[in-house]
């Protein structure tokens, strides 16, 4: 009796799986999965200390603009203090572009890192800046020190 109980429970069960998993085509499920969401930074190379500039991004999943993310916001950091960073949040203006307006406070090094969580899926490239005059030696003591993997190698002069 036990044994017909637990085959008829496990019958019912797999069945209501079979079911919750039949309306869901596998085709669309794994395009999904395997489109990326896609950050390019759209950013001045000439910045300049204690001037408000817009810092934006443009944010696509194949060739589809993303306008509908849930969640952006830009990091902003100079040279190797990342703990005294802000974060602000971004807002989207069209066509995926999303945008913060920043002044920065002195000449040097920056970084920004967007943060970005749309469809289900969350990346934070970082891109590298230069803010007004930086001399070569503190071009080259950042490099040694962090590397060029911490930013992705992208850089504004």
């Amino acid at each position: 009796m036990r044994q017909a109980r637990f085959y008829y429970v496990f019958v019912i069960l797999l069945v209501v799986v079979a079911g919750c998993t039949a309306n869901t085509d596998p085709a669309e499920l794994s395009q999904d999965r395997m489109e990326v969401i896609d950050v390019a930074f759209a950013i001045s190379d000439e910045l300049k200390p204690n001037t408000l500039h817009e810092l934006a991004i443009h944010v696509t999943q194949g060739d589809e603009n993303v306008t509908d993310a849930t969640d952006i916001q830009f990091e902003i950091w100079q040279g190797h203090d990342r703990e005294q960073g802000e974060l602000i949040e971004a807002s989207h203006v069209e066509d995926g572009i999303y945008l913060v307006e920043y002044e920065f406070p002195e000449d040097g090094i920056y970084f920004v890192q967007a943060h970005v969580t749309a469809r289900g899926l969350h990346v934070m490239p970082t891109e590298r800046l230069i803010v007004g005059d930086v001399s070569e030696e503190e071009l080259e003591s950042l490099e040694e020190d962090s590397g060029q993997s911490e930013t992705g190698g992208g850089a504004h002069h």
